[in-house]
């Protein structure tokens, strides 16, 4: 952590560190404090153990308030660090203690380093006389070096090719968790399985980000049309260059599906990102569960995020950027400044909307590669999607009438007549009766997205083949 050692350097007096890895995270500082002041000797303080110099035995007992007297008057450039300490800070006493320790820290170069899992607890008394840093996850080449040791350890080398999966698979999760999960992988298989590791981090991610991963069974041949949003993605989505979409468009007419389909096309993993999962009933709790989502998006490398209506996770955004609620705000903003401060070539952002009532600032240049509009499906699309589930839920059955009057449908209204006629056991027109075409309720709203998106979006769909021109003949007497 480079920044952390330029703050040591400039005697700030408070570190905060956002980890949920105490223990890796205080022996990469200690290391760094020991580099800039080697004379000097560092502590270690948790509420059960009491303050001890790092490595020794010769603990002292001492209060939250005691501890921080006592690392202000510590020697030149001592550094302590100071175990799940937010957890006392709401004390008015010792917020005191931390905001008279500042002076006598700053003039001697000594710093208290916080060990919390957010910055949300972090009192407002506080909140400007701390500097925050986030302890990142480990990356390719801690997670090598713990394959490498457990491979050791168990006596088995994995082939480069499950080395590379096995690092793949265990980007996102912490340096315990990774350990963990290789372990159980070879525990259960005899040998280091990617597989085990990928369902280990899903169930991680699911409990602590509040993040899936998702293993969808859908593909671009199960859904009908959109073949120049198809066409476009298969293009740039591989490039280290690319961001992600939006999507725009009618409901039922294959956003989600098409979102979906694209990770197994490109062979990556799928992550699920709700909106509705983070929002707590606290101040700052939001904020951290937004924050701790991205960043373990961003670990894992190379991956399809979906957000599905993210209109309706954004609920409540006007022109400005101000949301009704300071709770949506703090979500909103800490995810503009992701999509904002990315690196591209990593997560691949596909993002639905179904109203046109998103803030211009998440739909600018650079947040996005392009938006799309995805319309009701052309006649065209339309024998396509009704011969695909024909075949799903009828087998090798092909009526030999007519399909029924699909006017205004959309591929969602297609797949429930043709799930309906199988259900029933009845012929396409009789279930066509129990079909009401969303488009009918929603023609104004339609009409309003078609008048929006017209030179904002590209068309997802190829241009309806027009039929060629005739020849008027005049014929003499």
């Amino acid at each position: 952590m480079p920044s952390f050692e330029n703050y040591l350097r400039a005697a700030y007096p408070i570190v905060w560190i956002n980890t949920l890895e105490p223990a890796r995270a205080q022996r990469e500082l200690l290391e760094i404090a020991h580099k800039v002041h080697s004379e000097a000797v560092h502590y270690h303080w948790d509420v059960v153990a009491g303050l001890a110099p790092v490595g020794t035995q010769q603990v002292q007992a001492c209060s939250p308030v005691l501890v921080v007297t006592k690392s202000a008057a510590a020697p030149v450039g001592t550094v302590t660090v100071l175990a799940n300490f937010h957890r006392f800070l709401g004390s008015i006493e010792v917020v005191q203690a931390l905001q008279n320790a500042i002076p006598a820290l700053k003039a001697s170069a000594s710093c208290l380093v916080i060990m919390a899992p957010d910055q949300d607890k972090l009192p407002p008394e506080l909140a400007r006389l701390v500097v925050t840093l986030d302890f990142p996850l480990p990356n390719k080449e801690a997670l090598q070096a713990l394959v490498d040791q457990l491979g050791s350890d168990a006596k088995q080398t994995p082939t480069p090719e499950v080395i590379s999966a096995l690092i793949e698979a265990a980007l996102g999760l912490t340096a315990a968790e990774a350990e963990d999960a290789l372990a159980l992988s070879y525990v259960e298989s005899r040998q280091f399985d990617p597989q085990v590791v990928a369902r280990e981090k899903a169930g991680a991610l699911l409990r602590q980000a509040k993040i899936s991963l998702e293993r969808y069974p859908d593909r671009f041949a199960d859904l009908g049309g959109l073949e120049q949003l198809k066409n476009y993605t298969l293009r740039t989505a591989r490039s280290r260059l690319s961001l992600g979409i939006v999507l725009l468009g009618v409901p039922g007419c294959g956003k989600s599906t098409f979102a979906r389909a694209l990770s197994n096309e490109l062979g990556i993993p799928a992550l699920s990102l709700d909106f509705g999962k983070m929002l707590g009933s606290l101040v700052g709790q939001s904020e951290g569960a937004i924050r701790e989502a991205l960043k373990a998006v961003d670990a894992m490398g190379r991956v399809v995020l979906f957000i599905d209506e993210l209109d309706k996770g954004l609920a409540g955004a006007g022109s400005s950027g101000e949301l009704d609620s300071g709770t949506k705000a703090g979500v909103a903003g800490t995810f503009l400044r992701w999509l904002s401060d990315r690196q591209p070539g990593r997560a691949y952002v596909v993002a639905t909307a179904n109203k046109v009532n998103l803030p211009p600032e998440y739909l600018r240049a650079e947040r996005w590669d392009a938006m799309f509009y995805v319309d009701l499906p052309s006649q065209e699309e339309k024998k396509v999607i009704w011969d695909i589930w024909c075949r799903r839920f009828m087998g090798n059955i092909r009526e030999t009438r007519p399909y029924p009057a699909d006017e205004d449908w959309t591929g969602a209204e297609i797949r429930s007549c043709c799930r309906v006629a199988a259900m029933m056991g009845c012929d396409l027109e009789e279930a066509s009766k129990y079909i009401v075409p969303v488009a009918r309720s929603m023609a104004e709203a339609i009409q309003e997205m078609r008048t929006w998106a017209q030179g904002r979006c590209l068309p997802a769909s190829l241009p309806e083949e027009q039929p060629a021109a005739g020849r008027k003949l005049t014929l003499g007497r």
